[in-house]
């Protein structure tokens, strides 16, 4: 009886752990995957889908790294191309900005600045 009594709380764990990952990898997200791991460790649950989960985990970590990394690229190119006020640069520095989801004041208060530096051009020509 105790014997059947653990191999159903295996079973139980087991299947709490493969739901877990399973809903995870369906909506790619960290937190459950994380979830399912770390319950996969807790109860010394080695299956292929655990280890689907962590490299997924890994994969999901490295492009919001990569994303983070380009942001802040085009975080720092955008404020260097309003310095300088040069309209090609600073209207290029707004494309990449725009697209790799730089912080909303930021980009009006360059694309502030690009209008004003129009009006300026247009006035001086």
């Amino acid at each position: 009886a105790a014997a059947r009594r653990e191999a159903e709380e295996r079973a139980r764990q087991e299947a709490e752990v493969v739901g877990t990952i399973e809903l995870a990898l369906e909506s790619n997200s960290v937190k459950l995957m994380q979830k399912g791991i770390g319950l996969a460790e807790t109860y010394s649950v080695s299956l292929p889908i655990v280890d689907e989960a962590r490299a997924r985990l890994r994969e999901v970590q490295a492009e919001a790294m990569r994303v983070e990394a380009e942001r802040a690229r085009a975080t720092a190119a955008l404020r260097a191309a309003v310095e300088m006020e040069e309209i090609e640069l600073l209207q290029n520095a707004l494309r990449a900005a725009h697209k790799a989801g730089v912080a909303a004041d930021l980009l009006s208060s360059a694309e502030e600045t690009l209008t004003r530096l129009r009006e300026a051009a247009a006035a001086a020509a």
